[in-house]
């Protein structure tokens, strides 16, 4: 069925088809404009091009990224296969820098005046190697673990006070002084880097020597020593002289308060080397001689001749007995009564100021 619209130019009057079934009487069925029904149809085309542009963009936006990033590389394993040896130095094996720096023998020893001289100006010493000696007097977290202050010379001092350069000593390493203390004495093979100035804690600053150590040796713990040589024991000779002294050392007080000026038995005169009653005497018989006469008869006492004024010779060993007389008679009697004859025991006076002439008397 065609459906005319009125149109005042009738020849012109366009044909529009009924939709199928529109002539079916149905009255539940709702008319549609077929206008609208083509404007739906536009739009949802228009939305599903609209989406579909959208999704393409952004694919191919994601392919473009993605293009641009590196992948990740996965190594596969190698086949397991000996590592190369690679040959390693021997650990007592040191660089030559090293052997040249601890080398004594490259250090020199100076005098005191060519040590006043680095003291003096350090920076024309920069870099020479030399041997000095002295007691660390400040080691502690202020100097660091590889710095410390120290009183230094040129040569080993008998005691902390032989040392008066303060000079600052920097280790070559921590392990180096990792056992030192302050106090500690130390022999330092150094190398000198010139003058240091640094704060002191009362205020100010000093200007000091600094050296770098590369040898640090402590002089201050004890060392081995060698034990003495044991003297070798007096003999019998040199014993025997040294008693016979002593004995008269100890028995001069007594005579000189008891017998100076008094008659006594003199019962032995001996010397060393003297020939008589058929042998030479020597100092140990002269000593066992006067023991047993000091053991027999109580009192008696050795003389030294020299220290007298009555005898002619100055280098006998003279025994006397203790009894004291004011005449030459009481001391005859005593020497007849003990059974002595006239050359065993005969009257002595004992004096400091008489002369030897009348001092002697025999039975």
């Amino acid at each position: 069925m065609t459906m005319v619209y009125p149109h005042p130019y009738y020849d012109h009057q366009p044909a529009v088809p009924w939709p199928d079934g529109y002539d079916e009487p149905d009255s539940k069925r709702s008319r549609k404009n077929p206008v609208v029904v083509a404007s739906l149809s536009g739009g949802i085309a228009v939305l599903v091009l609209a989406v579909g542009v959208l999704l393409g963009l952004q694919l191919r936006g994601s392919d473009g990224a993605d293009s641009e990033l590196p992948s990740p590389t996965v190594a596969a394993p190698a086949p397991s296969a000996p590592a190369p040896t690679v040959p390693q130095e021997p650990a007592g094996r040191r660089t030559s820098q090293d052997t040249a720096r601890l080398d004594r023998s490259t250090y020199a020893t100076v005098t005191q005046r060519e040590f006043a001289l680095m003291a003096k100006d350090p920076d024309a010493w920069a870099g020479q190697k030399i041997v000095v000696y002295g007691v660390i007097t400040q080691f502690d977290s202020a100097t660091g673990a590889t710095s410390f202050r120290a009183d230094t010379g040129p040569a080993p001092g008998t005691n902390a006070y032989d040392y008066d350069q303060n000079t600052f000593v920097t280790a070559h390493d921590a392990d180096m002084v990792a056992n030192f203390v302050q106090k500690d004495r130390v022999t330092l093979y150094v190398e000198v880097q010139g003058a240091m100035t640094y704060e002191t804690q009362i205020g100010g600053s000093t200007t000091v020597p600094s050296l770098m150590a590369n040898i640090i040796e402590s002089t201050s713990r004890p060392t081995a020593r060698p034990a003495p040589i044991p003297a070798p024991l007096p003999d019998a000779e040199t014993s025997s002289g040294n008693q016979l002294r002593s004995i008269v050392a100890s028995d001069k007080p007594m005579v000189l308060a008891t017998m100076t000026d008094t008659w006594v038995p003199q019962l032995s005169s001996k010397r060393l080397g003297l020939v008589a009653e058929g042998h030479t005497w020597t100092n140990a018989a002269i000593l066992a001689e006067h023991q047993r006469l000091r053991q027999t008869y109580p009192g008696a006492r050795l003389l030294w001749s020299g220290d007298w004024s009555t005898f002619s010779d100055s280098n006998f060993w003279v025994t006397i007995a203790g009894p004291t007389y004011p005449t030459a008679e009481g001391a005859l009697a005593w020497c007849r009564s003990n059974q002595f004859d006239r050359d065993h025991c005969f009257a002595k006076l004992v004096s400091t100021t008489h002369a030897v002439e009348g001092s002697t008397d025999y039975n």
